[in-house]
């Protein structure tokens, strides 16, 4: 069995994901850490004794309590732990902001979509006048 002590942080990250979501493919749980599907392959092949196929065995071993283990892994996670995670998660999502358009940015507009939301708000008895200028305001 794999020594606890010897797991970096985002090998404990990448399990405690694998863990929630016993049966994610690599692709999901990279979803869900905000990393790339090479990453997670990366983190876990790193791992002595893990193997993909047995993941729900390997991280019920190491998080759950067997008949004379002992207290859980589970508990390794501080909250300096979940602390760092967050702190990480939070900058991953300030990068993916700051590279993304603004929201008002016209140019990434389809301009036959437009045409066609604009043509459906006119001709929607349901709007209010104030309803398609807010519309019109916030695609042009």
């Amino acid at each position: 069995m794999t020594d606890p002590a010897a797991l970096t942080d985002k090998q404990w990250e990448t399990l405690r994901a694998v863990h929630r979501e016993p049966t994610a493919t690599q692709e999901e749980i990279a979803a869900t850490l905000d990393v790339t599907r090479a990453t997670v392959s990366k983190r876990v092949n790193e791992i002595e004794g893990f193997d993909w196929t047995n993941r729900r065995a390997f991280v019920k071993r190491l998080f759950d309590e067997e008949p004379g283990d002992g207290p859980r892994i589970r508990n390794r996670s501080t909250r300096e732990d979940q602390i760092h995670e967050l702190e990480s998660r939070i900058s991953s999502l300030e990068e993916r902001i700051g590279d993304g358009p603004a929201r008002n940015d016209t140019a990434e507009w389809d301009p036959d979509l437009a045409h066609k939301i604009i043509h459906a708000c006119l001709d929607a008895e349901y709007l209010s006048k104030e309803d398609e200028l807010a519309l019109l305001r916030r695609i042009l």
